[in-house]
């Protein structure tokens, strides 16, 4: 007579030896239902986001492409022209939020349905520690199976209609049932592990470019869910060209540097040419400074001639430029009275003395100073030997005013100084002279008046005698 398994489902449910082991495990699976419950709102609300970031205003409308994407260029060139340029950024964030709402999409649903398999593996868990239990049991019956089938009813674990057809399924030699339950446990294991083959393993890898979820489970392997584009913002591209404009000025003035390095290196300075010599190449160039002006060859050291030249020439040179400033303030010859008493014999020299100080000016004393001057040095130089008073005094007259010259002679005498000056200083090369052919300028200097001085009568009455005032 078969068994009414309605009877038995209405009965009271057989206790399991492990009570807590399988409250526990109800547990889990009502959390994993839970879960599972969670992860469709959150693919729901992924779903709307998804919606509402794909509406489109004026501007996507005239941008979509023929296979119904957007036109994104083509958008973001719009909102420029449109003056929209500060929406940019925000357009931008959301073209990369679309794409990674279709990513998660995407990510959402392998999980929504790694979840599933969970749960069907968590039941099959279950159902396998039931059936353990059965089978620990020495003695095990039909009201045994039909009770713990009863549980996993009410535990949720199997509907109610998979319960009676497991029932109606049992053998019904009492002998044969403990047979039966090794071969349904073994075929749930076996379950299991096929289930355990078929969850996608996702992992997340980025390029530097893109990031993927991409599943690693050998025998799955969709492909996991659309890449994730990597977009910049127009700050981090015009900071990348400024970086990129920085590094190529950067090289290039390493460029240089290397290059200039290298041609001092190859180059020696010939000093007695003023080039500098390109030792590879042979090439030579003229020596500059910095303001381009050329350098020059090295001046030849002067011979003794060439020196002494030098030397009595300068002398010349400013004794005339101190003359020629004094004769433009109305000075252009020593104190006549200062000249007549040094003629006195024996007491001329003392007498010229106090003249000196007491009747010549600062003016008067600075022109007979230059006129001594200019005088040594050229006869000096002619010479070279003792001058005497007749030498100097025949070069004096030769040189300078004398007392009834006209403005002529005067002017005839300066000449005089300045070829003077010119052949002396033309034995010297033009890069080793001084101040040149030619007198410097001079600057005018203040100087005193002559003193009104009355002279004793005795030393007035010498001086007319001599024709000097």
């Amino acid at each position: 007579m078969p068994i009414d398994s309605s009877i038995a489902l209405s009965g009271r449910p057989v206790q399991f030896d492990n009570p807590m082991d399988i409250q526990g495990k109800a547990m889990s699976l009502r959390a994993l239902a839970g879960q599972q419950q969670m992860q469709q709102m959150q693919l729901q609300q992924a779903q709307q986001q998804q919606d509402q970031d794909r509406t489109l205003a004026d501007l996507y409308r005239g941008n979509v492409n023929p296979d119904g994407t957007i036109n994104r260029q083509g958008v973001l060139r719009g909102a420029a022209d449109n003056g929209l340029g500060a929406k940019i950024p925000t357009l931008q964030k959301q073209f990369l939020d679309a794409d990674e709402a279709q990513v998660k999409v995407g990510k959402l649903k392998s999980e929504a349905g790694e979840i599933d398999l969970n749960v069907t593996r968590k039941r099959m868990e279950l159902s396998a520690g039931a059936l353990q239990a059965l089978l620990a049991k020495p003695n095990v019956t039909h009201e045994d199976v039909i009770g713990t089938m009863a549980g996993l009813v009410q535990q949720g674990i199997v509907t109610p209609e998979q319960g009676q057809q497991a029932i109606r399924q049992l053998p019904g030699n009492p002998a044969q049932l403990r047979q039966y339950l090794m071969q349904q446990g073994i075929a749930v294991m076996d379950a299991k592990s096929r289930l355990d083959a078929l969850i996608p393993k996702f992992d997340k890898v980025n390029n530097g470019k893109v990031t993927s979820f991409v599943d690693t489970n050998a025998i799955t392997n969709p492909g996991g869910p659309a890449d994730i584009r990597m977009t910049t913002t127009p700050g981090e591209d015009q900071s990348a060209a400024t970086q990129r404009r920085g590094q190529n000025m950067t090289d290039a003035r390493a460029r240089e540097a290397n290059q200039l390095t290298r041609e001092a290196n190859a180059t020696t300075y010939d000093t007695e040419r003023g080039m500098l010599v390109n030792r590879a190449t042979g090439l030579a160039r003229p020596a500059a400074t910095m303001d381009g002006k050329p350098l020059g060859a090295k001046p030849k050291d002067l011979t003794d001639a060439q020196a002494k030249a030098l030397l009595f020439g300068t002398r010349m040179q400013e004794a005339d430029v101190v003359l020629n400033k004094l004769a433009t303030q109305g000075t252009d010859r020593p104190s006549l009275i200062k000249s007549g008493v040094e003629r006195t014999p024996l007491i001329g020299g003392a007498l010229g003395a106090v003249a000196n100080s007491t009747v010549a000016s600062p003016a008067q004393q600075q022109v007979e100073q230059a006129q001594r001057d200019f005088i040594n040095a050229v006869l000096r130089r002619e010479s070279g030997a003792v001058i005497t008073d007749s030498e100097f005094d025949n070069a004096r007259k030769q040189y300078f005013p004398q007392v009834g010259d006209s403005p002529a002679v005067k002017q005839q005498k300066q000449q005089n100084r300045q070829r003077a000056r010119e052949l002396m200083l033309e034995e010297v090369p033009n890069a080793r002279r001084t101040g040149g052919a030619t007198p410097r300028a001079s600057t005018p200097v203040n100087t005193p008046a002559a003193v009104d001085f009355q002279l004793p009568s005795d030393i007035q009455a010498i001086l007319n005698k001599h024709g000097g005032k």
